[in-house]
């Protein structure tokens, strides 16, 4: 497997978790983002010469004037869909000021994105929160491809297969009883379930969508761990991690491969 995920498990180790904080799925989104540009020397290229950079927690607007023409500044901003990580082209005034970091990309705010992707996960309560993540991929393929018909939209959900878990929105520790097992690959199921759908689609579905399976119960000191057995998705799986980046890689050189050079 790509080194993404275990970077993100040592990561929640080293840092922790909390539900309403957004730093782990820009952090994830990152470990993705770095993952891709090995899967994709294209993109790889584009962004070490500064013609393509990347942004967390980057506001999406609607690029069609036609589609908002008339509307109030409120509705304008109504619209506007904020996202975990969006790749693209560089303005002109960024190339000449920014470097690419450490993982071979510079940071800065896209002209418009090539691709965007979200980094949710279904920690606890798995039940309601993963059919609120089933909503949440398929509005936002939806969204996207309407503010930017030929966007790559990717999604990458870590399941959490720990029993127990301590979430500091609540006062007890959950405990997610002795099939906590099928409950993640009923989980894990769901999400399958809606890459399959998006791949008869074309581009209008959702071009990219991970699963990882992780072992996390944000007790004081405790470990995460990398589940890499059954129910996590196995490398023949179409939302395998390796296969989900490789997904994207793919769309990315069709889509725009000709921009990048």
């Amino acid at each position: 497997m790509m080194p993404g995920p275990q970077q993100y498990v040592d990561y929640l180790a080293k840092e922790g978790y909390h539900p309403r904080s957004n730093k782990h799925g820009a952090k994830l989104a990152q470990l993705v983002l770095a993952d891709l540009l090995t899967a994709c020397p294209e993109l790889a290229r584009a962004a070490a010469s500064g013609r393509v950079v990347y942004a967390t927690d980057f506001d999406v607007s609607v690029s069609d004037p036609a589609l908002t023409a008339g509307l109030p500044p409120k509705a304008l901003e109504d619209l506007v869909w904020n996202i975990d990580l969006a790749v693209g082209p560089a303005s002109k005034r960024q190339r000449s000021l920014d470097n690419p970091t450490e993982v071979g990309i510079a940071e800065g705010a896209p002209e418009k994105p090539w691709f965007v992707l979200d980094a949710k996960g279904v920690m606890t309560e798995h039940g309601k929160a993963r059919r609120n993540r089933q909503r949440d991929v398929t509005a936002l393929s939806a969204v996207m491809h309407l503010f930017y018909p030929k966007v790559i939209v990717g999604a990458v959900i870590p399941v959490n297969i720990a029993r127990k878990f301590r979430s500091q929105l609540r006062e007890t520790i959950t405990d997610h009883g002795e099939h906590i097992d099928q409950v993640v690959a009923d989980t894990v199921a769901i999400f399958r379930a809606v890459r399959s759908v998006s791949s008869r689609v074309g581009s209008g579905g959702i071009d990219g969508l991970g699963c990882i399976v992780i072992d996390f119960d944000s007790m004081p000191g405790s470990v995460a761990r990398l589940h890499l057995g059954p129910p996590a998705p196995q490398p023949d799986d179409a939302i395998y991690y390796d296969r989900f980046v490789n997904d994207l890689a793919a769309a990315l050189t069709q889509r725009y491969g000709n921009e990048m050079g």
